[in-house]
This record gives C-alpha cells, structure tokens and sequence, in this order.
C-alpha cells in the first residue's frame, strides 16, 4: 500500500499518520478472515522493510494459520485464503468488485433492492436511478458489517492531512486501487438504527442516589446491587414534585420500572423510565424506636 502527496515525496511520513493506519488495516484483513471464514483460523499483516522514495510505499505480507482442528474442517467446508481476502478487500488484484471498488460505486446512494442472481453474485440496484452493480456475496457481507466500514476509514484518514492526497494499493507493482482525497465521503459509515432487544416492567424498590428537578435530566437510583439512571414520566409523582414534594437522602421509591435494552453501534445499551410512583418511604420512617415492654398503642402517649 501507499500515500502519495507533496508530504511524503521525500519517502517519510509522520509515524503518528502511519501507525494507527497499518493498525486498521491488519484490524480489517483479520476481521475479513473472520467473517468470511466463520472463525477458522488467524490472518496476521507483517510489514517488510523495503521501504520506496518518490512516495510512500509500506511492503505488506499476509500470513495465514490453522490450527489442526480448523485445518480437519477445512476438508469439509470452503475456506478462504489470504489472498482471497486481500483481493475481496481491494489490496491485489483480481476480477470483479472488491470492498473498495464497491463503495466507491455506491458512495452516498440509497440501495434500492438486493438479488442474489444465477451465478451466485448479488445483483444491486440503487434508488432513483436505473444503476445496477454484480458483487460476490463475500463482498456484501463486508459491506454490511459495521466494523470493517470504520476500519476502512481509519486506513484512509490520514487523507485528510495536507500533503496526503491519494491511497493505493499495489499487487506485484501494479496499481489495483486507488482513493483520492476528495473521494473520503464515499466511506462514511451510515449510523446504525438502534433495535429494540427486550422490553421489560417490574416492580422495584430503589434508593435515590441522586434528584433532579431540571426537565431531561434523569435521577440517580440504586437497587441494592446496581446503580443506574432512570427518567421519570410519572405525571402524578411530577406534579407532587411540582407542589414542593421534599427528598432526603437514603429516601426509598417502590417503583414500576420500565427498562429497554437496544443494540447500538457500540453495543447494548439500557434505558430505564420511572412509570409510576407506588410508595415513598422516607429515611427517618425505615427505623423504629426501641421501646420495651410498652404496648404499641401506648408507644406515642407520652
């Protein structure tokens, strides 16, 4: 691979550009390995030390391993080698559309419709024209996975330094890809609709670590095990709150407690509202005082 631009002419580049590239990169072909190969197996990036003037050139190698139990497997189900990967990604050659070459196709346009045709390839069709693109299926499911997306990113962010203008990819000294700096939108990565996973209400006590009476802001609470923040959408408890409703700490709420979970682009992620307010318990009437030997209708006739 390499950079080209008035700032590595002379065959140096700030360390600091480079390393977090090559980083991504070994990131993304691993990744691919994964993917493509269901887990079998391990796809590492070695550079070579024959470094080239007139630009920036960094030699790469890809090496393949299998365990011996991957390796049994193999027998029995397709396997992708690394020089599968690299011509799937776009990094050597090979024929149709790599990862790269696709994007660019595609850049910003919505996907219309996806049919897998009668060679096996996935037939394309964006909307609101008539375009249409043939790519394997491997390529597809590369496209689609989010990581890989942003690891192609970072590979080309030091394209939006001055003095970088162009990525490319080299196989055997013939250029294969190429991305130019004002290509870089091509490869934003769309962000990810959040999906609802579960959807729960139960019956809670919790104790208030934390209250806020500024609209949007969601109290602290602790159930005894977690802590966690929860908004509050009981308009009754609201407008106690509004008529000067008065909180102490190491008050108790027993509570009905609404919590979501849904998958975002970094993970899962909880979501708790305060349906309803069942009982207020404050500190001072979670202790009795220790009478003895007094009935209990004559613990307060002093």
């Amino acid at each position: 691979i390499g950079y080209d631009g008035d700032a590595v002419r002379g065959g140096s580049m700030d360390v600091r550009e480079l390393a977090p590239a090559l980083l991504a990169l070994g990131d993304l072909l691993q990744e691919s390995h994964v993917i493509l190969n269901d887990g079998r197996g391990e796809l590492t990036t070695h550079v070579k030390s024959d470094f080239q003037k007139g630009s920036f050139e960094v030699h790469l190698q890809l090496v393949q391993s299998l365990s011996d139990q991957a390796a049994f497997i193999l027998e029995h189900c397709k396997h992708w080698s690394a020089a599968d990967i690299a011509k799937f990604v776009g990094l050597s050659a090979g024929s149709g559309y790599s990862l790269i070459k696709f994007l660019k196709w595609l850049g910003k346009r919505k996907i219309k419709s996806s049919t897998i045709i009668q060679n096996g390839n996935v037939k394309i069709e964006t909307d609101g024209d008539f375009d249409s693109i043939e790519v394997s299926p491997e390529v597809v499911r590369l496209a689609k996975n989010r990581r890989i997306r942003l690891q192609l990113k970072a590979i080309f962010k030091s394209l939006q330094m001055l003095g970088i203008d162009v990525f490319y990819a080299k196989d055997n000294g013939i250029e294969v890809e190429r991305v130019k700096k004002e290509s870089l939108d091509l490869f934003e990565v769309p962000e990810q609709q959040e999906q609802e996973l579960t959807n729960q209400t139960r019956e809670i006590a919790v104790k208030l670590i934390g209250v806020f009476f500024e609209e949007g802001l969601k109290w602290k609470l602790a159930d005894g095990e977690n802590r966690f923040n929860a908004a509050v959408i009981d308009e009754n408890f609201q407008k106690e709150i509004d008529a000067g409703k008065k909180f102490s700490k190491n008050d108790i709420l027993v509570i009905k407690l609404r919590t979501r979970q849904v998958s975002t682009g970094e993970g899962i992620k909880n979501e708790h509202e305060i349906l309803k307010v069942e009982k207020h318990i404050r500190a001072e009437e979670q202790a009795e005082l220790p009478f003895v030997g007094v009935p209990p209708k004559q613990k307060f006739n002093l």
